[in-house]
């Protein structure tokens, strides 16, 4: 007698939904579904006022992202930031300032427009006490963090150890750990970090980098490269006092625009005006 071969039986599909459902019910929280399920996900942008850094950056910067403003001294990256801060306070937005650097002016940000009363400063070194600050401040949501700067931020273990003693990559670590711990909880906020250049004393390639290791290049949305300009002088003649400066800017990386986009502005010391 010849046998009855059974033919396999159909393996049923789950569908995509029921899935997705699943996912989010074990989590606990919306986790994955369609892009119209994420309203959070579509850009907000905090414009500056100066026009032409505003359509550099694609109508202004973006929100719930990480911004890294660099470049040499007196270039404007802190006066960018607390341009920044001045049109989120004008939409009653909570803002807080990290002052690494023991340089926070409450005079000259008043004088550009910031409202120092309802303005947060931190004043902290070690970089792991500011990264474990960062996270707890993330939990209320505020609209602005400013990260003034990287290049003054310092590990614990730099801190305690003698000057002599070599160290390798320790804040590049820092910067690693502490910045996929800060985008894994931020919900709202735009993280500016300020960070200086340094040489690189290579024969050929780039001859500045910046500090902190690669990991901020990696996570930032916006990178932008500021530099100080020609020097403002009254009448335009060259023999008057300085009054002001041209501030240079360009979006090295843009994840939310077209990256590349050059400008400058004026800016004069005496009244803190910017001009186009």
């Amino acid at each position: 007698m010849s046998k009855t071969i059974k033919e396999p039986e159909e393996k049923k599909i789950p569908s995509l939904n029921r899935i997705i459902s699943e996912i989010n019910k074990k989590a606990g929280e919306q986790v994955i579904g369609k892009l119209g399920d994420f309203p959070s996900m579509n850009i907000k942008r905090l414009p500056t006022g100066i026009k032409s850094l505003d359509e550099a950056l694609g109508g202004g910067f973006p929100m719930k992202r990480v911004v890294e403003l660099y470049g040499l001294p007196s270039g404007g990256k802190s006066l960018i930031s607390l341009l920044v801060i001045k049109s989120a306070q004008a939409q009653n937005l909570d803002c807080i300032y990290v002052d690494v650097e023991d340089s926070f002016d409450p005079v000259w940000a008043e004088k550009l427009g910031v409202d120092t009363k309802k303005l947060v400063v931190a004043q902290s070194s070690v970089g792991e006490d500011i990264m474990d600050m960062l996270c707890k401040i993330l939990e209320a949501e505020p609209a602005v963090i400013v990260i003034d700067s990287v290049a003054a931020m310092i590990p614990r273990v730099e801190q305690e150890e003698s000057v002599e003693k070599v160290t390798m990559a320790l804040k590049a670590r820092l910067m690693s750990r502490g910045l996929a711990k800060l985008t894994s909880l931020n919900k709202n906020t735009m993280i500016i970090f300020i960070n200086q250049l340094r040489a690189t004393l290579a024969m050929w390639g780039p001859q500045t980098t910046t500090t902190g290791g690669r990991s901020l290049g990696h996570y930032a949305s916006i990178r932008m490269e500021v530099k100080k300009g020609d020097q403002l002088h009254e009448e335009d003649k060259k023999t008057k006092p300085v009054i002001g400066q041209m501030v240079s800017f360009n979006v090295t990386k843009n994840k939310t625009a077209p990256p590349y986009q050059p400008g400058s502005f004026k800016f004069y010391y005496e009244d803190c005006r910017i001009e186009e």
